[in-house]
């Protein structure tokens, strides 16, 4: 697009992202929000969910950090306790218990709830 200067826009880029998502293709949708945040365009709420619930489902939990601070910056609110809580079982299963601890902490701060199921499989982790 950018070749025949043609810029893609926020919709476009929500579309392509939302695409790709649904195709499932790690490579292209890590590739599409980078530029996305690059340029200044906010994914939509559904785009970001979906994106973290792919990184989490895979086991890439940089990108999902980096999915979930865009949440967080933007304030995307009604994806924060489904969101959260499944970046807090990920890190659990991948035995990443320090950043777990720092983003749980976090999370609490914020008033984002976490499962009690959530607490107490960390619990039981770090102890």
């Amino acid at each position: 697009m950018v070749f025949y200067r043609a810029y893609p826009d926020s919709k476009t880029y929500s579309n392509l992202l939302k695409f790709m998502l649904n195709l499932r293709k790690v490579r292209e949708v890590s590739v599409i929000f980078n530029e996305m945040v690059k340029n200044e365009f906010i994914p939509t709420h559904e785009n970001c969910s979906a994106a973290l619930t792919l990184y989490v489902d895979i086991g890439d939990p940089d990108m999902a950090i980096k999915v979930w601070k865009c949440m967080l910056e933007n304030e995307m609110m009604p994806g924060w306790e489904i969101a959260g809580n499944k970046l807090m079982v990920r890190f659990r299963d991948l035995n990443r218990l320090p950043e777990a601890r720092k983003y749980a902490e976090d999370m609490i701060e914020r008033g984002i709830k976490l499962h009690s199921k959530t607490l107490s499989k960390l619990k039981q982790s770090l102890t």
